[in-house]
C-alpha cells in the first residue's frame, strides 16, 4: 500500500451462528474495526469517532442492541483497545482508512445485511457518497451506490429515509446525535462471504452490522417532554404603533439565537395553551427575515450576526470580514462615532459569535482572545454577558505580550459587575462589563429583561440616544439538543426583553424596538396535542441550523420599515439611514 488512506482492513473469517438459520443476529467486526467511540484529542490524526475530540459517541452503550427486531452487539472501546467500530474518512478526513473488508460468516439463506451508521460532513441530496459491495461464496457480487439522504444521512439528522431508519439517538453534550439502520438485499440461496465498505464524499461511520430475515424496521418515535413551567408576559391588547414616518431617538435589537417559528409556536402553546400568544408576536408590525450567509443558504451565527450589525454578507464563521477580506464597521461602531451611547447585552459570553458581530472583526470566530481584546477597544457604554469570558479579560495573549484586558479597562473608567445589584449600584459616569454566571439567567427567567430594563435606563440618560443589542442564547441550545426547555426558556427570556423594551418606548415614544432572530436551530415544529392534552406533539428535524426565514416583529418610530419580507442585511441599512451614515462601511473609509 502506498497511502495509510487507501488501506483495506481485512479480518479472518469467524462463525457467529450455529444450527438452522432465524432471526437476525449481529455480525462481529473483529479486526476490521479500526476505531474508538470516544476520541480525546480533536483533529490529531488518530481517529477516535470522527476525530473531533469529545464531540464524539462515548455515550453509546456497549452489548447488545436490538431496534424492530435487528439485534446487533456494540462493541467495547475498553475492551477492544478502542478498536470497537469502523471509521472511513472519505474526503473530509483522507487521513483515515478509505476503505474496510468485513468477513461474514453466514450459513446461506439470509435475506437482509443490516448496518447501523451514520455519516459526517453528510449531504443529504441523494449523492453518491460511498459503495458497499456484497462478495459471495460463488465469485459473484452486488454493488450498492450509498446514497446521501437515501442511505446515509449525518449523525447530526433526525429524519429518516428511504433506505433509512432512525435506530438510536442520543445527546451527547454537544448536540443529539443519531444512528440509522439501512437494509440490503441478499441475493436469494446465495451465502454472503463478506462486505466491503468504502467512503469517497463523506466520513462513513459504522456501529455495528447484522445478517438475518427482512424485517418491518420502523424509525425510533422520540417523544418530546416538557419538564418545567414557565412564567411569561401576557399581552392585554392595549398596545397603539405610534404614527408611520417617525425616526427613533433610541433603538433596541432583540435576538433570540436560533429562535424560530416553531421556537415561537412552542413556547405559546407551553405557556398559553394556544398558538401566537407571545408578547412579541402582538408588535403592530411583523415580517419575516432572510437569512443566508455570503457561502451558504444556511448560516451560522457570525455570518448572521456580521449582516445584521454591519449591512453586507460574509461568509460563515467570519466576523465582520469579508470574503476579500474587507474589514467592515458595525452600525454599533459607527453610532458610537456618531455620539450615542451602546450597550451590547447577551446571555451568552462576550466572545460568541452575535455579540462579536457588533464590535469584532476577526477571520474566525474561534478566535475567542482576539473577540475579546475587540471588545474591550470597542469603546461601548455596557458589556455583558456570560462569565465564561472572564478569563480572557484577566489573560488576554501569549507571553511576553500578554495583557489584563480588565486593569486597562478599568484605568478607562469602567467598572466590572456579576450580578444586577452591582449593576444598579455602578455611578452613572462609569462604563460596566458584566461577567454574569449562567446559573442567574437559567433560576429567573426574567434576569436578562431586568438587565435590559437597567441598561435602558442607564444609556437613555445620553441626550444624543443609544443603540443596544440584546441576545438571548437559549433557544439555539434548545436547538442543537433538541430540548424543548431549553427552547422554550430561551423564547420567554427574549419574549420578557421584548416587554421591557416596548414599555419603555411607549413610556418614552422615541425608541425603536426591533425583535428577530440570526436564523433557526433544529428544525423544530410543534403543534397542539390531537388528543386535547396540554402537552403540545414536538418534532425537531435537525440539530443543525436551518434556512428558513425567521420571524420579525416592531414597535416605535420607524417600525413600518420592518414589515414584510427582508433581508437581514436591511437590519443595519435601515438604522443606518434613521441616523444619518451608510451602511456597509467599511474602515478607513
Amino acid at each position: 500500500m502506498k497511502n495509510k488512506s487507501f488501506a483495506v482492513v481485512v479480518v479472518s473469517s469467524a462463525l457467529f451462528c450455529h444450527g438452522a438459520f432465524a432471526g437476525v443476529v449481529p455480525v462481529p467486526f473483529g479486526e476490521a474495526a479500526n476505531t474508538a467511540f470516544a476520541d480525546e484529542t480533536a483533529d490529531d490524526q488518530q481517529g477516535g469517532w470522527t476525530d473531533q475530540g469529545s464531540n464524539d459517541l462515548r455515550v453509546v452503550k456497549p452489548g447488545p442492541y436490538e431496534h424492530s427486531g435487528v439485534a446487533f452487539d456494540i462493541a467495547s472501546d475498553a475492551a477492544t483497545g478502542g478498536k470497537s467500530c469502523i471509521v472511513l474518512g472519505g474526503k473530509p478526513r483522507p487521513y483515515l482508512p478509505q476503505e474496510a473488508k468485513l468477513p461474514v460468516a453466514a450459513q446461506g439463506g439470509e435475506a437482509v445485511f443490516y448496518l447501523l451508521h451514520a455519516g459526517a460532513w453528510c449531504p443529504s441530496n441523494n449523492e453518491i457518497l460511498g459503495t458497499l459491495t456484497l462478495e459471495y461464496a460463488d465469485g459473484t457480487s452486488q454493488r450498492h451506490d450509498i446514497r446521501g439522504g437515501r442511505d446515509v444521512a449525518d449523525w447530526y439528522q433526525a429524519k429518516s429515509g428511504k433506505n433509512l431508519f432512525r435506530g438510536w439517538t442520543d445527546y451527547n453534550g454537544s448536540k443529539q446525535v443519531s444512528l440509522f439502520i439501512s437494509k440490503f438485499a441478499l441475493e436469494p440461496k446465495s451465502k454472503l462471504e463478506s462486505v466491503t465498505l468504502a467512503a469517497t464524499d463523506m466520513v462513513w461511520m459504522v456501529a455495528a452490522a447484522a445478517i438475518g430475515d427482512d424485517v418491518k424496521v420502523e424509525p425510533i418515535k422520540v417523544v418530546h417532554r416538557i419538564n418545567r413551567e414557565f412564567e411569561a408576559p401576557a399581552f392585554d391588547g392595549s398596545l397603539v404603533q405610534p404614527k408611520a414616518g417617525g425616526t427613533p431617538r433610541n433603538i433596541v435589537l432583540i435576538i433570540g439565537d436560533g429562535m424560530g417559528q416553531g421556537a415561537l409556536d412552542l413556547t405559546s402553546l407551553w405557556v398559553h395553551g394556544t398558538t401566537n400568544r407571545l408578547f412579541m408576536q402582538h408588535l403592530p408590525v411583523t415580517g419575516l427575515c432572510k437569512t443566508a450567509s455570503g457561502n451558504s443558504s444556511v448560516t451560522d451565527s457570525a455570518a448572521a450576526a456580521s449582516a445584521i450589525a454591519c449591512g453586507e454578507k460574509v461568509n460563515n464563521g467570519s466576523l465582520a470580514i469579508t470574503p476579500d477580506e474587507r474589514a467592515l464597521k458595525s452600525l454599533a461602531l459607527i453610532a458610537r462615532e456618531k455620539g450615542k451611547s451602546i450597550g451590547i447585552l447577551t446571555s451568552d459570553p462576550l466572545s460568541g459569535a452575535t455579540p462579536a458581530g457588533f464590535f469584532a472583526r476577526q477571520k474566525s470566530r474561534g478566535m475567542a482572545p482576539e473577540i475579546v481584546a475587540d471588545a474591550a477597544a470597542c469603546d461601548f457604554d455596557i458589556l455583558l454577558g456570560h462569565a465564561a469570558t472572564r478569563g480572557y479579560f484577566i489573560q488576554n495573549g501569549k507571553e511576553p505580550d500578554q495583557r489584563n484586558l480588565q486593569k486597562e479597562m478599568e484605568s478607562r473608567g469602567y467598572q466590572f459587575v456579576e450580578t444586577l445589584e452591582q449593576f444598579a449600584a455602578v455611578p452613572a459616569d462609569a462604563r460596566i462589563v458584566g461577567q454574569v454566571e449562567s446559573k442567574l439567567f437559567t433560576a429567573d427567567d426574567r434576569m436578562l429583561a431586568k438587565f435590559t430594563q437597567a441598561a435602558m435606563e442607564r444609556l437613555a440618560k445620553d441626550p444624543d440616544g443609544f443603540f443596544m443589542m440584546v441576545e438571548s442564547t437559549y433557544p439555539d441550545k434548545g436547538g442543537h439538543a433538541n430540548d424543548p426547555d431549553f427552547s422554550i426558556m430561551g423564547t420567554i427570556h427574549a419574549d420578557w426583553a421584548v416587554q421591557a423594551a416596548v414599555e419603555f418606548a411607549h413610556r418614552h415614544g422615541d425608541t425603536l424596538v426591533v425583535c428577530t432572530a440570526d436564523h433557526e436551530t433544529g428544525g423544530l415544529t410543534a403543534v397542539a396535542a390531537p388528543d386535547g392534552s396540554r402537552m403540545p406533539e414536538i418534532e425537531y428535524g435537525s440539530v443543525n441550523h436551518t434556512g428558513v426565514p425567521v420571524p420579525l416583529s416592531a414597535f416605535g418610530p420607524g417600525a413600518e420599515r420592518f414589515g414584510g419580507e427582508i433581508d437581514n442585511t436591511d437590519i443595519a441599512k435601515t438604522i443606518g439611514a434613521f441616523w444619518g451614515f451608510e451602511v456597509p462601511t467599511e474602515f478607513g473609509k
